[in-house]
């Protein structure tokens, strides 16, 4: 099961490019950066799509987020 929240304070981040495959490095976090649509594959590959608002932390890491995407999302670790 993914964790929610970082198990410490992070100190790197990174835009998740939609469509650019499995997210590396495995972020501890991930973030809405812009309002939009976010449609990713969670661990057991099954999509998955969540009208997302700029301010949220998201309850779950995505294993990889598809192309259709239009929120921002940033990774942390």
């Amino acid at each position: 099961m993914a964790r929610t929240y970082p198990t410490a304070s992070c100190s790197r981040h990174f835009i998740i490019t939609p469509g650019a495959g499995v997210i590396t490095p495995r972020p501890e976090s991930t973030y809405v950066n812009t309002d939009g649509l976010l449609v990713a594959d969670d661990e057991n590959d099954i999509e998955v799509r969540y009208n997302v608002k700029a301010g949220t932390a998201l309850p779950f890491i995505p294993k990889r987020v598809k192309a259709e995407t239009t929120a921002q999302i940033i990774a942390w670790w």
